[in-house]
């Protein structure tokens, strides 16, 4: 669950241009502990349980990078909640050449993406896919070493209710693995 928060939180920061430095660590506390490690009743009945983060201040955001994006990968990935697909990506200066991702969703669905649906409308700063019968939007976007991969408004590309647990894919560019 923290790996999903984790996730959410980068693509959060990501949209808002203020995640250009690795995630900030968690700090877990025992469980009837509030913030400042004083026992409170909601936290010792287990009701709630926040995690705390720090933010690193030596180094301030920075701006996303203004270059033509450049990426090229295979990959397959699975989370431990049985969640697994496929992508297959190739972007040459913003040029989104080849694209599609699969993602099975364990009793929900599975949603599939391919570029003969879609065409490309916009290039920099973020290459972008519209399908061409539905409203979904794909973007992709760099942000230090990753690569994210976002859906928006693909319903019509889900089975059942898949769309609705759909998360972005992230690409490690070192590695070339995706999660």
């Amino acid at each position: 669950m923290a790996r999903y928060f984790s996730i959410l939180l980068f693509f959060f920061l990501s949209l808002t241009g203020c995640a250009t430095q690795p995630p900030a660590p968690v700090v877990t506390r025992g469980m009837g502990e509030d913030v400042e490690g004083k026992s409170s009743a909601a936290t010792s009945l287990g009701l709630i349980s926040v995690p705390v983060f720090t933010r690193d201040t030596k180094r301030p955001p920075g701006p996303m990078p203004d270059r033509a994006l450049n990426v090229s990968t295979q990959c397959d990935f699975k989370d431990e909640l049985g969640t697994h697909g496929h992508l297959a990506i190739q972007i040459k200066e913003a040029n989104i050449q080849r694209f599609t991702a699969k993602v099975t969703i364990p009793t929900q669905g599975v949603c599939h993406f391919d570029i003969t649906k879609f065409r490309q409308t916009e290039k920099m700063p973020i290459p972008v896919l519209v399908a061409k019968n539905s409203s979904c939007r794909i973007t992709v976007w760099e942000q230090d070493n990753a690569v994210t991969v976002s859906f928006n408004a693909c319903s019509a590309h889900c089975t059942n209710d898949a769309f609705s647990y759909l998360w972005p894919i992230l690409i490690d560019r070192p590695s070339g693995e995706c999660a």
